[in-house]
């Protein structure tokens, strides 16, 4: 008598979180469910802060988060590193060509996104970009921010908190107090900002790193970014491995890539967080989400090179894999 194959049952995991990261995790999940058949992983990109609220309140499997959560003990969940990333900065500027790779400065950010300079031609930024400074239009400038609390917006306003001196006060979050500023506009996720940008003449804004092919495609430039050495970085793959070789200590708490030193460090770079619960799972659900999240951070598994750089993600380097590892077994 013929018996039917027994069929391993199928353990399912939600992900919520990350706009940035959601192209990358699109890619995971799709190679990962192709060599286990036993695990389903849905995904939605909804932004850093309903990922980490998601996963607090067990609404969702796991989070992903630009941006760590502070101290466990009271947030009930762990930052778990699953890879390096970074923010560019992209302009529409009719009369300036997208690869001419403005330069701007954390000061001149913090000045643009609080209203204090309004217009390109204004001699401050005319005074770090000498060769387009004759072209420099009267426009008035477009700044697009996130309305939703957003992993990018932390990184963005961390970067004006630390580096943009007097010119900013809003201070830094996934949400913040942003100052008013005529003609601003919203988005609530990196797409729209990318879609936003090409659409209006005098815009700029802050984009996930994985986005930037996007934003290439749409004819937007990317801004050459000021560091701590006084050298203007564009974000590729060679700046953002750069910034990680020169971030040496961390503690147990939050690590922070924003503003370090190095000639060739680019100033906006950022960790990518599996935000977790360490209890509360049932057991197979537990055993599957401690091997996807092993998996990730593998170098010849979802830290992979042909993985992380369609996406110009950069993989964790040793000393972060071995701190994710442990916050991993300890998921049950």
């Amino acid at each position: 008598m013929l018996t039917a194959p027994v069929i391993a049952a199928t353990t399912a995991l939600t992900e919520t979180g990350s706009t940035l990261l959601y192209p990358l995790m699109t890619t995971w999940v799709q190679a990962y469910e192709s060599n286990h058949p036993d695990v389903r992983i849905d995904t939605a990109a909804t932004g850093s802060g309903e990922g980490i609220a998601q996963a607090a309140s067990g609404a969702a499997t796991f989070g992903a988060s630009d941006a760590s959560v502070p101290d466990p003990r009271t947030s009930g969940v762990e930052s778990i590193p699953l890879a390096i990333s970074a923010q560019h900065i992209g302009y529409h500027i009719n009369g300036i060509d997208p690869g001419a790779n403005l330069r701007l400065s954390a000061p001149l950010l913090a000045a643009i996104y609080s209203g204090a300079i309004t217009r390109w031609n204004d001699p401050r930024i005319a005074a770090l970009n000498p060769e387009l400074a004759a072209r420099l239009p009267a426009t008035t400038i477009v700044p697009i921010r996130r309305e939703d609390a957003s992993g990018d917006t932390f990184l963005f306003t961390e970067f004006l908190r630390v580096a943009g001196g007097s010119a900013w006060s809003a201070g830094s979050g996934t949400r913040v107090n942003w100052p008013s500023v005529p003609g601003e506009q919203l988005a609530k996720q990196n797409r729209d900002v990318v879609q936003l940008l090409s659409a209006i003449n005098g815009s700029i804004g802050y984009v996930g790193i994985s986005y930037l092919e996007q934003t290439k495609k749409a004819g937007v430039g990317i801004v050459a970014l000021r560091n701590r050495s006084g050298a203007f970085v564009v974000p590729d793959d060679a700046a953002i491995a750069a910034t990680v070789a020169t971030q040496r200590s961390e503690g147990p708490g939050a690590i922070s890539l924003i503003d370090l030193p190095g000639a060739k460090s680019y100033p906006i770079v950022n960790i990518e967080y599996a935000i977790v619960r360490t209890h509360g799972y049932d057991a197979q659900t537990a055993s599957a989400l401690r091997g996807f999240l092993d998996w990730t951070i593998d170098p010849s598994g979802g830290n992979a090179g042909a993985l992380l750089a369609p996406v110009h993600f950069v993989a964790l380097p040793d000393r972060l894999r071995t701190r994710s590892r442990e916050q991993i077994s300890k998921i049950q």
